[in-house]
């Protein structure tokens, strides 16, 4: 797919959108017919899009450019199709290029105003990109549409206490939850409110009234794990976090919360747990963030002093990889963890995890370039060239990639004219 230079913003944001706010979940109930025929393959026969398809795929994040260009193309064909311009703006909020998401939600509501989730995309769209005033322009104008719509009142909820008026945004979803009580993200958008109101109590009750309705719901554990805190109930609070994280190890917030309290608590397996999944949440395109790498290292050296087994760490590694499974983010994770085990100086370890994940994602360039510095090292200078040179293909701009691969091909011209 052809879309703009990639945004430097973090990938946990990414995978926060596909698995974290309700609001993001919500789907678009438009009128469409599954199956629809674009033209435009290769050898000029007309190819069949599944919109259920795309749509299943743009929420594991597993979308292919293939798809991903029969999307926009189908699109451009059918501009009256609203679920098409819905899903290519879900798929451009993936990405982080909110105007272009913007612009597809606001095209979809041209073609019908009568759609709650798509203003509810749109109004998140604009806060998530700090567009403060135009989120409060779009909420204003669904609210003359739908202003007893318990969704509205969800999202409008959810803006004021992200603008820090928990009090508004408690009696907001107090009209919301009297026109949906059956509805468990109001449960706990009203648990988060009342956490701000400094009512840890009462949110606990609401988080448990989220429970009741939806038992396996993490982001209802995350907000009773929050009130159980304030009320200095560590240990209840950690065993929320472990049973949200153990449902949904990707809800927004979670992980780094579980993180800190096992850590505190001193639960070091789980806080390694927890560190490897916030790790692979917060990777960058092509890089991982240096205070995620070093808190794994160092839990990875407080379990093994602790009289840890190697075994058990890759045994947690391989169980997180599980749970990274179907996210689209696999080859991130592997990624993150060959430049974990390179700095714990276990070279054998750190390659196996570069050729995991680029069996899964070979367009990843440093992944190449770390593959190819530990080849080197083991002596074997002609995969370790063939690997600079994949990688200086991928990325020339990376002056690391540009240093290495030059000096890799000075240095093997010098072994063939010797």
């Amino acid at each position: 797919m052809m879309l703009p230079a990639a945004s430097p913003a973090r990938t946990g944001n990414l995978i926060a959108r596909a698995f974290g706010t309700a609001a993001s979940r919500l789907l678009v109930q438009a009128a469409a017919v599954p199956l629809l025929a674009v033209a435009g393959s290769h050898a000029g026969e007309t190819v069949a899009l599944n919109l259920d398809s795309i749509e299943q795929k743009i929420d594991r994040g597993q979308l292919s450019d293939a798809d991903s260009n029969l999307l926009q193309e189908f699109s451009q064909k059918n501009p009256r199709n609203i679920r098409a311009h819905v899903l290519l703006g879900r798929l451009y909020s993936r990405y982080n290029f909110g105007e272009l998401a913007s612009a597809e939600f606001r095209d979809a509501l041209k073609l019908d105003r009568n759609q709650v989730q798509v203003w509810v995309l749109l109004i998140n769209e604009k806060y998530r990109h700090t567009k403060i005033d135009e989120a409060k322009k779009v909420l204003a104008e669904a609210e003359q549409l739908f202003p007893s719509n318990p969704s509205i009142l969800l999202v409008k909820g959810n803006l004021l206490e992200r603008l820090k008026q928990p009090m508004e945004a408690d009696k907001v979803l107090a009209r919301a939850q009297a026109a949906q009580p059956g509805n468990p993200e109001i449960y706990v958008a009203r648990a988060q409110a009342l956490c701000m109101l400094r009512r840890p109590q009462e949110a606990v009750k609401a988080a448990d009234h989220a429970l009741a309705l939806r038992s396996r719901y993490a982001a209802a554990y995350l907000a009773k794990a929050r009130a159980l805190l304030m009320l200095s109930e560590k240990q209840r609070a950690l065993s929320a976090l472990a049973m949200g994280f153990n449902f949904d190890p990707f809800e927004h917030g979670l992980a780094a919360l579980y993180l800190r309290e096992s850590e505190s608590q001193g639960h070091p397996e789980q806080a390694l747990e927890a560190a490897l999944v916030v790790m692979a949440l917060d990777v960058h395109f092509d890089s991982i963030l240096p205070d995620d790498k070093d808190k794994v290292i160092d839990l990875i050296e407080k379990f093994k002093n602790g009289g840890g087994q190697d075994k058990s760490i890759q045994a947690l590694i391989e169980k997180v990889f599980r749970e990274f499974r179907g996210t689209g983010h696999e080859a991130k994770y592997l990624f993150c963890l060959g430049d974990i085990f390179d700095i714990l100086d276990k070279p054998h370890t750190a390659l196996s995890y570069y050729e995991r994940g680029l069996a899964l994602n070979p367009k990843f360039a440093r992944a190449w370039l770390r593959r190819g510095e530990d080849l080197e090292m083991f002596h074997q200078d002609a995969d370790a060239l063939r690997s600079y040179r994949k990688a200086l293909a991928l990325d020339h701009n990376d002056r690391e990639i540009v240093d290495r691969a030059a000096r890799m091909e000075r240095r093997m011209g010098n072994k063939q004219k010797h």
